[in-house]
């Protein structure tokens, strides 16, 4: 590419980033008519039209791009998933298997990727077996292909999965039933006057029971979140508020209580006692403070439960000595910002309007101070503290709290 023509290049980068799009795309073009043996150039505006969901217009340009090269694999690969995009499966099947064929020497991680690409044009059909059978040989060929990987857990469950665990396999129809209660749960505002709503909330308590018959071992919760699109644990951490909401406090605290002796008690515990507390049951409360206490002495998180519990019932002097123990922790697990939150609510609630608004001049000031500290740093060991940031797995919980998988969250748009 010589100089002149990366030059300009830049400069459709830059109108770009300026937001003078219709500039870009006029630039790409004249510089086509006039590079027309330059495949980056198609390959190029194709991108930017396909990132702007204008499909059409970007097969039309590796259409002419594959008509100028026509031996330019690239572009072909390009326009197969383009086609794909476009939902012109049949088509887009017909160019991965040229490329395949015409690839064979090619290396395992390459075909591997074409693999994915026509698995996913076969899916588009409704070919399932054959789609599944080409992810498959796409992970034997290059088992850090990512693409295949997602592709296999997102369209079969992770039940086609290698490694899929057989005790997965075998109950399928239940698994689907948690996947279906999630998926409702996430685009669904629940009503507790709407039938439809009651019918499907009880049927998620039901699944959530029949669930617990099956786990058995954290290992198995592990094994489940893997093997699934959203985040299992934060359905059913969620689901106990939501049974309360419909009135249905006795499904609940049997839900926390039968889920504690499976898997992370502390925070289904925890919730139970503050759905206690919410329906007035005030010795139950006590009482299950007093095991959590004892099991947990040292958990934040229990204490901002135990807090709730007290808020709840209003009491409200043993409700600020819960959250100030957790100010006094010497590791608060993050909790220390949720307890000054607490502190705040319990002020302005009790007319403490002094004390709320001190508390919050110093939650600024603390957040003052550590946007000062970042600033502090040079631009050099800002990057290098965002290239050694831990990545989030992509089946990992979103940090958004969606309840979704970062994959099928904020992951996808990055």
């Amino acid at each position: 590419m010589n100089n002149n023509l990366s030059k300009q290049l830049r400069r459709v980068d830059k109108l770009i980033e300026k937001g003078q799009r219709e500039k870009a795309v006029s630039l790409l073009h004249e510089l086509i008519t006039k590079n027309p043996d330059v495949p980056g150039l198609y390959i190029e505006l194709a991108m930017y039209y396909d990132d702007t969901d204008d499909t059409d217009k970007a097969v039309d340009i590796l259409r002419r791009g594959t008509q100028r090269l026509p031996d330019h694999t690239n572009i072909k690969i390009e326009l197969a998933y383009c086609l794909r995009r476009d939902e012109n499966y049949q088509e887009s099947e017909q160019l991965y298997r040229q490329l395949i064929d015409a690839g064979q020497n090619d290396s395992a991680e390459a075909r591997s990727s074409l693999l994915n690409g026509l698995a996913e044009a076969l899916w588009g059909q409704g070919k399932e077996d054959e789609a599944i059978e080409n992810w498959q040989t796409a992970l034997e060929l290059d088992p850090d292909n990512e693409d295949a990987a997602e592709n296999l857990f997102d369209y079969t469950g992770g039940f086609e999965f290698p490694g899929t665990p057989q005790w997965i396999k075998d109950n399928g129809g239940l698994i689907h039933g948690v996947l279906a209660s999630i998926e409702n749960s996430a685009k669904e505002t629940f009503e507790p006057d709407n039938e439809e709503h009651i019918t499907l909330v009880r049927d998620q308590y039901n699944i959530a029971i029949e669930l617990s018959g099956l786990i058995t071992s954290e290992d198995m919760m592990y094994d489940l979140t893997m093997m699934t699109i959203y985040d299992v644990y934060a359905w059913l951490f969620e689901l106990p508020f939501t049974l309360v909401r419909f009135g249905m406090v006795d499904e609940a605290l049997k839900m926390g209580e039968t889920w504690a002796k499976i898997c992370d008690a502390n925070i289904f515990l925890g919730d139970r006692c503050v759905i206690l507390a919410q329906a007035g049951l005030k010795e139950q409360t006590y009482k299950q403070i007093e095991q959590l206490l004892s099991a947990f002495p040292e958990d934040a998180w229990v204490r901002i439960k135990i807090g709730d519990a007290y808020y709840e019932l209003e009491e409200w002097d043993k409700a600020e000595k819960s959250y100030y123990d957790i100010l006094t922790m010497p590791d608060n697990q993050d909790g220390g910002d949720a307890a000054t939150d607490r502190l705040i609510t319990l002020y302005r609630r009790t007319g403490r309007t002094r004390e709320a608004d001190k508390l919050e001049r110093e939650q600024f000031q603390k957040i003052e101070d550590m946007e000062e500290d970042v600033e502090s740093f040079g631009s050099e060991e800002i990057s290098q503290t965002q290239r050694t940031q831990k990545k989030i797995g992509r089946n990992e919980p979103c940090p958004c709290g969606s309840g979704k998988k970062y994959k099928k969250c904020c992951g996808s748009v990055t």
